[in-house]
């Protein structure tokens, strides 16, 4: 014994495996861009966090120059210190100019890192968007393809009028469609 599947449930399996291929292909860009737009977040917050770390750092090294400094002022005021031909103020403006400088370094560095994290998110985010796109175009495609095949599946049916070489619309005969003939309905 042989089982005869009727062709309008093929068509109909065909169109439900098309409707699924498009859903997936779009939860799959979804998918991607929440994953990416997390990604952004959290490089986000890294570059948040790098930039507070480096502000801290930053005041540790301006709290260390002004202690450099006050212990060079101290050093000069207890005795006539030789400093190699420098006077006080030379050693002290010299002082502030490192604490100055290594402050700035420090800031530099800090948003370099930062900057860094930032261009990480931007890339991931762009990928996320990318990923949402193509996602759109392969449900078109894959719901253009279902279409097609229910399409051609359809017309091997018979479900479909066919032009005669005069130019009359002949109804083929129904496939699978039970007691209902579309022709007669036409004459």
């Amino acid at each position: 014994m042989c089982l005869v599947i009727p062709p309008i449930v093929i068509l109909a399996a065909t169109m439900a495996a098309t409707a699924a291929s498009t859903t997936a292909a779009i939860m799959s860009g979804v998918a991607q861009r929440k994953a990416a737009e997390a990604n952004k977040k959290a490089m986000d917050q890294q570059a948040a966090q790098v930039r507070a770390a480096g502000e801290v750092e930053g005041e540790k090294a301006a709290i260390a120059g002004s202690q450099e400094i006050g212990r060079a002022k101290a050093a000069a005021s207890a005795s006539g210190v030789d400093v190699q031909g420098q006077t006080v103020l030379d050693v002290l403006s010299n002082s502030r100019m490192m604490s100055t400088w290594n402050r700035e370094v420090n800031r530099r560095n800090t948003d370099f890192t930062a900057n860094a994290y930032e261009q990480q998110g931007k890339i991931a985010q762009m990928k996320g968007e990318s990923a949402s796109l193509v996602s759109g175009f392969n449900a078109a495609g894959s719901a253009l393809g279902g279409l097609s095949q229910g399409y051609s599946q359809a017309y091997q049916m018979g479900m479909f009028p066919t032009l005669s070489r005069g130019g009359d619309v002949a109804m083929p005969p129904t496939a699978g469609m039970g007691d209902l003939n579309m022709a007669e309905g036409l004459a």
